[in-house]
Parts: C-alpha cells; structure tokens; sequence
C-alpha cells in the first residue's frame, strides 16, 4: 500500500513540475491552441503510465481521461469540427461518458445511468436550442418528454412495474 502511495506521489509532483516548465515557457513563448492540446494530451499519458504500471489503480484513468477530454474539445474547436452550440453537447456527453462506462463494466451499478441520461438530456437541448432547431416554445416539451422516458422504459422492461406509469404519465 505504501509503494503504490509513493509511486502516485511521485507522479503527481512530476506533473505539477511538467506543468511548472509549461507555465515558465508560458512566460517567453506564445503557444497555439494546438500547442496546448497537445500538452494536454501529453499529461494525460502521467497517470495512464501510473495505470499501466499498476493496474489496481483504476482511479487514475480519471485525470488520463479529463486531460485527453479537454485536449480533444480544444483541437477539435481549433478545427472547426466542434462549433458554437455543439461544444456543450461534447461537454456533457464527455461528462457523461465515465458514468456509462461504469454501468457497461458493472450492470449491478446502473445508478451511474443517471447522472449519464441526465448530462446527455441537458447537452442535446442546450445544443438544439441554440442552433436554432429547437425553438423555446418546445423547450418544456422536451424536458418533460425526457422525463418521462426513462419511468417508459421501466415499465416496457417489466411490466410487473405498471407504478412506472405514473410519474411518466404526470
């Protein structure tokens, strides 16, 4: 226990020093947005390292995965893949990405299909409302709709669970 404490220990300062020479640098040198999603990209790889080494220390596919999550939303910004209303659709889907991923590694966990439903739910109408393919007058409609879904599908699973009805009815 104490060799694995160590070792996150010395890849965290590390990366606190990788990200110290990156601020220095800072100082003197302008750099790109690609520039900086690839430096992004590159601190991700300090915990997946960590990962590989030891393989029980699944926590540290979150800071790999956080790092590589925002160097993608950078580069594919700077590539014009992702503009304007479609940027906080890849937010709350990369959001809601480790949630689903919990639920598809362990099915007993399906709490984490939640905060997922939620986070996609939300990003798809801020996207649709603000691209202008969903109008305001529907916004309510959707929420609603979205509400009620999943009690829908609760009761299309097992239709022992007709209390399901309810609240997708209300």
């Amino acid at each position: 226990m104490e060799a694995k404490r160590g070792r996150q220990n010395i890849l965290w300062g590390v990366l606190l020093i990788y990200f110290g020479l990156v601020g220095l640098a800072e100082l003197y040198f302008t750099r790109s947005e690609w520039t900086w999603a690839g430096i992004l990209a590159l601190a991700g790889l300090f915990p997946l390292l960590l990962f590989l080494i030891d393989r029980s220390q699944v926590i540290m596919l979150l800071p790999t995965y956080i790092f590589w999550a925002v160097a993608g939303l950078i580069a594919l910004s700077v590539a014009g893949v992702l503009r304007d209303a479609w940027v906080a659709l890849y937010v709350f889907a990369a959001i809601a990405l480790p949630f689903i991923l919990v639920y598809a590694r362990d099915p007993s966990q399906w709490w984490a299909l939640i905060p997922a439903y939620v986070m996609i739910v939300v990003g798809t109408m801020v996207a649709l409302t603000d691209a202008g393919i969903m109008g305001d007058a529907f916004v309510a409609t959707y929420v609603l709709t979205a509400i009620a879904l999943p009690f829908i599908l609760v009761f299309l699973r097992d239709r022992e669970q007709w209390w399901a009805l309810i609240p997708a009815y209300v």
